[in-house]
């Protein structure tokens, strides 16, 4: 079974090491999945996503909706986080995705559209995430 939570630290670690380095391209994808693995770890934990041997899915308006990949999965946690109560510091966070442009297919790619800008913005989004995720374990609910 997959564990969303210890992936996106280390994932976390490591492109903060890889941007030290000045690897920005690699940084930021593993930026990229300490986000992406933080908001699945939520969905999971906190917002009532279910997983099996695949992807986290919720049901939604009667409906399976597995949960993929960045940016998209970032509008889907938005969709499941609407009209619940509690997480609003969180809904907040939500509220601009700086993975548009974000793909798990970038690690075939030459890298040149990474800039130090883009990362530094998601790094700080992947870290407020993670943030949120271990407050919420320790407080029992999201923000």
């Amino acid at each position: 079974m997959q564990n969303f939570d210890s992936a996106a630290t280390r994932h976390l670690h490591d492109a903060a090491l890889l941007h030290r380095s000045g690897r920005l391209p690699n940084a930021d994808h593993l930026a990229g999945f300490a986000a992406e693995c933080a908001l699945k770890a939520i969905l999971i934990s906190f917002l009532g996503a279910h997983q099996t041997s695949g992807k986290p899915y919720s049901t939604i308006a009667g409906q399976k909706k597995d949960h993929g990949h960045l940016p998209g999965l970032w509008d889907e946690v938005k969709m499941v986080l609407n009209g619940r109560t509690g997480g609003p510091v969180f809904s907040g966070l939500l509220a601009h995705n700086p993975f548009i442009g974000w793909s798990v297919n970038d690690r075939y790619g030459d890298g040149s559209a990474v800039t130090a800008q883009i990362l530094a913005a998601r790094l700080a989004a992947a870290q407020q995430i993670l943030g949120h995720l271990q407050n919420a374990k320790i407080l029992g609910t999201l923000r």
